[in-house]
């Protein structure tokens, strides 16, 4: 049962130990922005995660994180197994319920493991100080004599050991220690090593459980059809489909969307091409990408939110007739993530049961209280496998329709969207305009910046720029189009670093400076991002004479914690376009919990950020989205994607975000390639 909380650690460990009949930790945390959110009354700290060590041997690690191929299941439970000093092969991990004592659970932001670190690794350290408090006493011999490892105590002075297992009965009974000792990062034992990912196995074999996968009693399928245009409204649909489709269940009205209900998914399919529906839609369908630009011009002149404004910039602004200037703009972008929105919901006899594939549990959860009006204990969420999020699967329209589906009918829904639907009816990476302007002093360096962005107020990238500029302004203007937008992978900084990362080029060539020199020169605060970009250049033989027909740029970011320099490798092919060959990207993500999860998340980032670059983009005609599946909206494919490398920095600075940080830098350094290459400035994604 779920209940607010309010209570000592002493007593919840208590309460813990009683429930499970084994070693169960819960620990508290200060809490974060997003844990003040919840709905816990207790405010200043709350639980975050359960250890538990059954007397049979098994450690199971609850994980709070939603496991969306970023390898969470792993990275996380090997903070918690490293100060345990356990064995990694008696571990397993399960996917946490959703419930108040875990606060907040969200998964976002490249977050997971910069929240982790310290928590998790003090719940691990507080069983083991229980464990060798527990091997003391049993044997009577002072603590310093005990040795955790491998998921057994040592004695040191008889040299016998006691495995984890065998202490359970005595360490239940120890107090929980009022502190603990974390570990010297030299003494390291997993932390740091290349650990398989735990939810790979399940995955190959296919017995792996995403959203898509789930399968209940008495089942309806339901597949749904948006208003095309944006704010359109319902008229009509063909009311004889249930007659000309037998398996249809029901059509039922859901604000802006019909949905169609069938005992299976196939039949929902085949009705979505004959129930003739009637749309009325409205003003908006006069929208389209020309109108919406025009209104980020108009926008151009208007007073924008001032997000930094450093030293000296009225006279600049006012009279910059010396002023270098660029425009840079970036489009609508969908998530396209290979699984499709899904949700299974089972509303009946006063129960609401949800299996969703979401990177926000708990959201889903307040989500279908708020639709059900239950009791807590009445809701119950269970967060499936992610088959790609990517920010996407933060919003909670999906959820919101299957719950609303099963409540209508009372019957358990399947809802899944068709791709055409999933991409058609996204929550877009925005738009966005740059104007940027720069004064140089007589050292070629700049001595003013002015950025006004247009088409949204998100301003990470470009507020905090990481160069030393001692008169600095940075604006936006809010251009409300219509068209909804959500987090996208790095979220600003895909659009702002894009734009400040080119024009920085920009100063560079008119500094008539090499773009790595001049950089680190505007760098000399910031010796991390130095780092990564003086060890890009290298790897990457910059400006080396041997290769002539390969052309080099480059690109750094500072975001979410780690500091990452890329280098592009191109050639331009018949129709002088770029194909890139390779990329080489230094990364300082602090302490690396797992190097191969690290460098799969930079190579995905990549990955993503190309296609972007060079392939992909929304555009909007009639109110609506042109493209509707993989055949106009174009992923990067096998063939086109370069080789990688990847360069990890290491050091014992708290850990980065990892799972966003490699996306920023590609499109300025393919750009920036493509200059060095032909003379021209791309100012507008994607390149094609």
């Amino acid at each position: 049962m779920r209940k607010q909380v309010n209570q000592s650690r002493r007593h919840f460990i208590k309460q813990s130990i009683t429930s499970t009949g084994g070693l169960a930790l819960g620990f508290f945390i200060q809490t974060s922005t997003e844990a003040n959110t919840s709905t816990a009354t207790q405010k200043s700290f709350i639980p975050n995660i359960w250890l538990e060590i059954e007397s049979n041997g098994l450690i199971t690690i609850i994980l709070t994180q939603s496991e969306m191929g970023q390898g969470v299941m792993t990275s996380l439970p090997m903070l918690v197994a490293e100060e345990l000093d356990a064995n990694w092969e008696d571990v397993q991990v399960k996917q946490a319920p959703v419930d108040p004592v875990y606060g907040w659970q969200g998964t976002g932001g490249s977050r997971s493991i910069r929240k982790g670190w310290e928590p998790l690794r003090k719940a691990g350290a507080t069983a083991r100080a229980m464990l060798i408090a527990a091997a003391s006493k049993k044997w009577g011999v002072d603590r310093k004599h005990c040795k955790p490892e491998n998921s057994y105590v040592f004695n040191k002075l008889s040299g016998i050991k006691i495995s984890y297992a065998e202490l359970v009965p005595e360490a239940i009974k120890e107090p929980l220690p009022d502190k603990v000792t974390l570990k010297n990062p030299n003494d390291f034992q997993l932390i740091g090593k290349p650990i398989p990912r735990s939810d790979i196995p399940t995955k190959v074999n296919g017995k792996a459980m995403f959203g898509i996968d789930v399968s209940v009693p008495n089942m309806l399928y339901a597949s749904i059809i948006h208003c095309p245009v944006f704010n359109g409204k319902f008229i009509s649909y063909n009311k004889a489909i249930t007659k000309q489709i037998p398996k249809i269940k029901h059509v039922i009205l859901l604000e802006n969307a019909v949905t169609i209900i069938a005992s299976d998914y196939w039949s929902t399919v085949q009705a979505r091409d004959k129930i003739n529906i009637e749309w009325d839609y409205g003003e908006f369908a006069s929208r389209n990408s020309k109108t919406i630009h025009n209104d980020f011009i108009k926008a151009k002149n208007k007073p924008g939110k001032i997000h930094r404004d450093d030293g000296e910039n009225d006279d600049f602004l006012r009279n910059n007739k010396q002023a270098i200037t660029s425009v840079y703009e970036t489009p609508y972008q969908a998530h396209a993530t290979p699984e499709p929105m899904c949700c299974t919901a089972s509303v009946a006899n006063g129960k609401c049961e949800v299996w969703v594939p979401t990177q926000q549990p708990t959201g889903a959860f307040k989500t279908a209280s708020k639709i059900t009006g239950y009791a807590d204990e009445n809701i119950k969420i269970h967060t499936t496998l992610l088959g790609g999020g990517f920010g996407r699967r933060n919003i909670q329209d999906f959820v919101t329709q299957a719950v609303q589906l099963s409540l209508k009918t009372g019957k358990p829904i399947k809802l899944i969207w068709t791709r055409e639907e999933d991409i058609q009816h996204d929550y877009y990476n925005p738009a966005t305009y740059h104007q940027l302007s720069a004064l140089l002093g007589t050292d070629g360096l700049p001595t003013n910046w002015y950025h006004k962005l247009i088409g949204t107020n998100y301003s990470h990238g470009a507020l905090d720029l990481p160069y030393n500029i001692s008169n600095l302004r940075m604006e936006s203007v809010d251009v409300r189009t219509g068209i909804p937008l959500g987090p996208w992978r790095s979220v600003s900084y895909s659009y702002n670093v894009f734009a400040t990362e080119c024009f920085i080029d920009e100063l560079a060539v008119k500094a008539k400076e090499d773009p790595v020199t001049y950089r680190l020169k505007l760098l000399k605060d910031v010796p991390r991002l130095s780092k990564v970009l003086e060890v890009a250049a290298s790897k990457a033989k910059w400006n080396s004479k041997s290769r002539p027909n390969i052309h080099q740029g480059v690109a750094i970011t500072a975001s979410f914690g780690s500091y990452v320099a890329q280098v592009a490798d191109i050639i331009i092919d018949k129709n002088k376009l770029p194909q890139v060959k390779k990329i080489t990207c230094a990364v300082d993500c602090g302490t690396i919990v797992n190097p191969d999860t690290v460098i799969a998340q930079i190579e995905s980032a990549i990955v993503y950020g190309l296609t972007a670059t060079v392939k992909s983009c929304v555009t909007i005609k009639n109110g609506r989205v042109e493209q509707s599946n993989f055949h106009d909206f174009h992923l990067l494919r096998y063939d086109e994607m370069p080789e990688v490398e990847v360069h990890l920095i290491k050091n014992q600075y708290p850990p980065g975000g990892i799972g966003e940080p490699g996306l920023p830098p590609v499109a300025p350094a393919v750009v920036n390639a493509y200059f060095q290459a032909t003379g021209k400035r791309v100012r507008k994604l994607p390149i094609t």
